[in-house]
């Protein structure tokens, strides 16, 4: 990230609901990333609901705990296509869901992160699925453990290390965008219909 970006980011409230999503989600928010994880302290919920509220971002709970709330971001259309993509398939039969519908796998991965979060169960890399990682990146992840990438960034890079960099390249440059038009007022919805029209 260039030094300009920082101090943009550096000048916006660091508490701040959008701020949080410019830094987190912005490759979701321009459309170039098919969904994101996004973590708020319970008192901001309703805020999410309400800025994603008719856009072409789906928001889904994935758990709940005293404190915070973690969302899966998503774009509904694409998610359903890249579980429908072979290999994906694949993968997501490995991990034992049989109904690649994601309306099934969004429930079962909401059952499986919470026991992996409440009661010490296994950690469910099918949320990589979710997220976009190539399967290959996922698979690898599992079967070296979390060593032996060939690069990281957003995720662990274990398969095509020169597309890969080129798609980190794109989210950073996309965070860069968001955190200048926010810095310039440009709200979050406005952003959401410039990269994927108008929808309200």
């Amino acid at each position: 990230m260039s030094k300009e970006a920082l101090q943009m980011i550096y000048s916006l409230n660091q508490d701040d609901i959008k701020t949080q999503l410019a830094i987190h989600c912005s490759p979701v928010l321009t459309g170039l990333k098919i969904s994101n994880l996004f973590i708020v302290s319970n008192e901001y919920v309703r805020m999410v609901y309400e800025i994603f509220k008719r856009s072409p971002i789906s928001i889904s709970i994935i758990w709940k705990s005293e404190e915070k709330t973690t969302f899966l971001l998503y774009n509904k259309s694409r998610v359903e296509e890249y579980l429908r993509n072979k290999e994906v398939k694949e993968v997501m039969l490995s991990f034992g869901y049989s109904n690649p519908k994601l309306y099934s796998v969004l429930v079962e991965l909401r059952s499986r992160y919470t026991k992996y979060k409440e009661e010490g169960a296994e950690f469910p890399h099918e949320l990589g699925i979710l997220l976009g990682y190539p399967p290959e990146d996922v698979v690898g992840f599992i079967e070296n453990k979390g060593k032996n990438f060939l690069y990281t960034g957003y995720w662990k890079v274990y398969g095509n290390v020169q597309e890969t960099r080129n798609i980190f390249y794109m989210f950073n440059q996309a965070r860069e965008n968001v955190v200048r038009m926010l810095t310039s007022g440009v709200s979050i919805q406005n952003i959401l219909t410039m990269h994927y029209g108008s929808y309200n």
